[in-house]
């Protein structure tokens, strides 16, 4: 799975090289547990942040994400009958959510016919 997330950003990267806009692409991959999903998706580097609602942690590569998504017990998503309504007691009581996040830059490179304009 590492081998294709990694094709796909080498062509991300030479679709890039062919665009007219000068700019770079980040790159980040996080497995969402509670769908059960792993997700990767580029935005433009002149980002800040990335658009998560949820505090983040930065891992540093993208096959322990990758190993999250494959080891985890809710690949399904996690079931309804799992949840559980909460009530007053439990504020200020929970956990901050984090969620892992993988993510990288992806350099614009210049073609030959690009340096020469």
């Amino acid at each position: 799975m590492v081998i294709f997330l990694n094709r796909v950003c080498e062509n991300r990267v030479e679709q890039l090289g062919l665009s007219t806009v000068n700019a770079d692409l980040l790159f980040y991959l996080w497995f969402d547990e509670q769908s059960g999903n792993l997700h990767f998706n580029f935005i433009n580097s002149n980002h800040q942040k990335l658009p998560f609602n949820s505090e983040i942690e930065l891992v540093a590569n993208e096959a322990s994400i990758v190993e999250e998504f494959l080891c985890s017990t809710s690949v399904d998503g996690i079931e309804w009958e799992e949840l559980q309504d909460l009530d007053d007691s439990f504020e200020g009581t929970m956990k901050v959510h984090r969620v892992n996040v993988y993510k990288k830059v992806l350099k614009r490179k210049t073609t030959v016919a690009q340096q020469k304009l």
